[in-house]
């Protein structure tokens, strides 16, 4: 008898064990839920600007003949890359030999540092600039280089090198550190004198057919697409497999006749939706430019409105760069939208209601509305936006927008935190 009372009461004991455990281990996964639950991350609302654009690689059409040499002599380039020329204007001057060259080369050169320094001497005089703005003017020019370096632009090297030693040679003689350049001005005057008893004198010169801008090269691909048949090309045209680019023998570069010139690029059929012909964008073209450049869609070609579309725009900017590119990387802009930028995970929508009175009479009214949560110290409450775009990633929303156009009249504002992972939120729900 005894033992079944011991038996009865272990048994009991070890049922009391386990109910204190099971409830021990609710309590826990209660409170670790409850603890994800009233958990948020949060992300600051900040001020910003999105482009919706277009990246794609484009092909560049302009209106260009190639220039040819002559069969004796060597050639000389009288303008730069990018340079305006007119009807009739000397492109490269003939030298019987290499050595004539060099030594027109060596002239130019010389030519330039002794204007420069005559302009120096001008202004140790005036000391018109302080050292202070010519560190600035330094720097800037230095600042410019190195962007042109990383975007792969080598064409303004030499001249961004030849501009700073000017400006240290003025920094110098603005600091006393030198009272003048008479004495370099006269070494290269005697140099240059030297040159003059030398035979430099060209033998002949090859004169431009038209009015444009000179490019020193040609690429084989000037003859690649009809610069008067722009509007009817189609995708299949940009397939630079299906053709053989030329070589144009004894070429020395060519003119493009006109500033008006062309991009055609392959976009989606999505892409091709947002765009109309006579918009105005901008298109950027990293390999060639820094700063973005105005454009306009001539045409939208495509088969059906399902297809890839064929992407006409034109630019009229003509530089040195834009003289001489071709086949590029490209970005174009349709829309720049400014506003606040929020994380698309913050994106939320909620009924909201409010009273009007209508008739003399006071009425609810019920709408679905886009919005996000907000954390306010330990509390949630609940703001309507308004979406100006939507990417991927971040909406940009309008930070001043007509309050009539929003239903709670009640929206972001920067420096707000914005819930983007949060479980069951509400107006006034106490979060960590």
């Amino acid at each position: 008898m005894a033992n079944k009372i011991r038996l009865k009461n272990y048994k009991m004991k070890w049922i009391i064990v386990a109910v204190v455990a099971i409830i021990f281990m609710v309590y826990i996964i209660l409170h670790i839920y409850s603890w994800y639950r009233n958990g948020t991350k949060t992300e600051t609302v900040v001020k910003d600007a999105i482009n919706d654009s277009i990246k794609t690689t484009a092909l560049i059409i302009r209106d260009e003949t190639v220039v040819y040499g002559k069969d004796k002599g060597i050639l000389m380039n009288c303008v730069e890359d990018g340079e305006r020329v007119s009807k009739g204007g000397v492109i490269s001057q003939i030298y019987k030999d290499e050595q004539q060259v060099a030594d027109k080369l060596e002239m130019k050169q010389i030519e330039r540092e002794i204007e420069a320094l005559k302009k120096l001497n001008v202004s140790s005089e005036a000391v018109s600039r302080g050292p202070e703005y010519i560190d600035k003017q330094i720097n800037d020019e230095l600042r410019e280089n190195f962007i042109k370096i990383n975007n792969c632009i080598y064409a303004d090297i030499k001249k961004h090198k030849e501009n700073v030693l000017n400006l240290i040679n003025e920094r110098q003689a603005v600091l006393g550190k030198v009272d003048n350049f008479f004495g370099r001005i006269s070494q290269l005057q005697e140099r240059k004198n030297e040159l003059l008893k030398n035979d430099i004198e060209n033998v002949g010169t090859i004169n431009s057919d038209y009015a444009g801008y000179f490019v020193s090269r040609t690429d084989g691909y000037e003859e690649y697409i009809n610069y008067n048949n722009i509007n009817n090309l189609t995708l299949d045209d940009l397939n630079f497999e299906k053709y053989q680019s030329k070589n144009y023998n004894n070429s020395i570069g060519k003119i493009i006749k006109s500033v008006d010139w062309y991009v055609a690029c392959k976009i989606t059929a999505s892409d091709a939706m947002k765009i109309s012909k006579g918009d105005i964008m901008q298109i950027e073209i990293p390999s060639a430019i820094t700063d973005a450049i105005p454009c306009k869609v001539v045409s939208i070609n495509q088969k059906s409105k399902d297809e890839e579309a064929l992407l006409i725009l034109s630019c009229n900017r003509m530089d040195k760069m834009l003289s001489t590119i071709r086949n590029e990387d490209v970005e174009i802009i349709i829309n720049k939208y400014s506003g606040l930028k929020v994380n698309i995970n913050a994106l939320r929508e909620k009924t909201l209601s409010k009273k009007i009175e209508e008739d003399g009479k006071e009425k609810t009214i019920e709408k679905k509305v886009r919005g996000v949560y907000v954390k306010y110290g330990n509390n949630v409450m609940f703001k309507e936006v308004y979406t100006l775009y939507t990417g991927s990633q971040y909406i940009i929303c309008d930070d001043s927008v007509d309050k009539s156009l929003l239903f709670s009249e009640d929206t972001l504002q920067v420096g707000d935190e914005v819930i983007i992972e949060g479980m069951d939120l509400y107006d006034g729900k106490y979060v960590r």
